[in-house]
């Protein structure tokens, strides 16, 4: 029973901790893509039924008319490939102008990692996981949630799956948010003539 109030502490001390470096690790992935602009951007997640795919295709979006429409932008996950985006993601992305309906899931692959100038994950365990089997170097593996303009997230980007809808509608609210400043520091609008 001691047990539970223990976990509590813990959760709210990594929380608050998340908080505090929040503004240095959200300057220093911003300063990274100021430094070096990606040519591709390769978003993953576990499943690549929910968020990775969602943010891809949300980056497209926001990458289109703009100097950055030349940045190749793909998702992948860590499960079985083949599989469809849940009836919840699908909806959700529609409320942001995102068609799901057709995406099926594929596999990380050494290729696929290798080909990315960027690799953006959801949580800290995806990322330990691209850098140690995909011998990617950690400034290229960068999280999600640290591009969030709100520092009371935390890093890790929730999985939404098998969760009620409105579990989706907020996660897909913080990765919009999140692909939105990604893409703004990746390719800035052009300057009006």
């Amino acid at each position: 029973m001691a047990l539970v109030p223990l976990r509590r502490t813990a959760r709210r001390a990594l929380n608050l901790a998340d908080r505090i470096l929040h503004p240095l690790r959200r300057r220093a992935v911003l300063d990274r893509l100021h430094a070096d602009p990606p040519r591709s951007v390769l978003f993953v997640c576990h499943g690549n039924i929910c968020r990775s795919p969602f943010a891809a295709e949300l980056a497209l979006l926001q990458l289109a008319g703009r100097n950055g429409a030349g940045i190749a932008v793909a998702s992948a996950g860590i499960l079985e490939p083949g599989r469809p985006c849940p009836v919840e993601a699908m909806a959700a992305a529609r409320q942001h102008g995102v068609d799901l309906t057709m995406h099926r899931s594929r596999n990380l692959s050494p290729a696929l990692v290798a080909s990315a100038d960027l690799v953006v994950v959801m949580d800290t365990g995806q990322r330990e996981h691209v850098c140690a089997v995909y011998r990617r170097r950690r400034r290229d593996v960068v999280l999600l949630g640290d591009f969030d303009p709100r520092p009371d997230a935390g890093r890790t980007l929730i999985d939404p799956v098998d969760r009620p809808r409105d579990v989706f509608d907020a996660c897909y609210d913080r990765i919009q948010r999140c692909v939105l400043t990604l893409t703004t520091a990746a390719a800035p609008a052009p300057a009006p003539l």
